[in-house]
């Protein structure tokens, strides 16, 4: 499986930050970095730039709504629509790596390891490049770590060669991040994604 790894890391004393490449297969990717969302390259097209923003990992970025998220899990016919879109959206940008971020809307949540197989699924459908497990508001840390675990095996027996990240959620205090956070780093996860539409400590 080519593997996730950071190189040529350098550090500013004077501000604390650190930079490096994030090395995948043929994708070399400075980091930190901003990453465009499909919506984003989109919308580039749409107004005639003559030039999109340069990107080096494509974020399949999707408003999820409760009713969209049911007819995701429950209809074969409209699970196979959206995958195509999605893989028209990113296969557009060959360069590029691709990952999936659903943007969980009202009661839309992933909680059952049945779900989470539908949108690994999806994934797996439009070729994604990084498979993402997304935590869903209101997911304990335990119960997160068992989806995330299930999503260990699903991967294992589709037999992909791909690295699989998490996603987490904002949570309340910093010690209930921990408790999230902690878990997972212990599976030896690559990366880590954040829904930055709360806070972290």
């Amino acid at each position: 499986m080519p593997e996730l790894v950071k190189k040529s890391m350098e550090s500013d004393d004077e501000t604390g930050t650190t930079s490096a490449l994030l090395n995948y297969s043929n994708a070399k990717v400075p980091i930190p970095n901003k990453f465009a969302t499909t919506t984003e390259l989109n919308a580039t097209r749409l107004v005639g730039l003559k030039q999109e923003f340069p990107t080096e990992i494509v974020i399949a970025g999707k408003l999820v709504y409760p009713e969209t998220l049911k007819r995701v899990l429950k209809e074969e016919e409209f699970l196979k629509d959206f995958a195509r879109r999605l893989a028209r959206e990113t296969t557009a940008h060959e360069d590029a790596l691709s990952m999936l971020f659903l943007v969980l809307k009202g009661e839309a949540v992933l909680t059952e390891s049945s779900d989470l197989r539908t949108v690994l699924d999806l994934q797996y459908f439009s070729d994604m490049d990084v498979v993402t497990v997304q935590q869903s508001a209101g997911v304990s840390p335990s119960d997160f770590l068992t989806l995330y675990k299930f999503a260990e095996r699903w991967l294992q027996n589709r037999g992909l060669d791909k690295p699989l990240m998490p996603v987490l959620a904002p949570a309340a205090t910093g010690n209930d991040f921990e408790k999230t956070l902690k878990p997972i780093l212990k599976r030896g996860v690559k990366a880590v994604g954040f829904d930055m539409r709360g806070g972290f400590y």
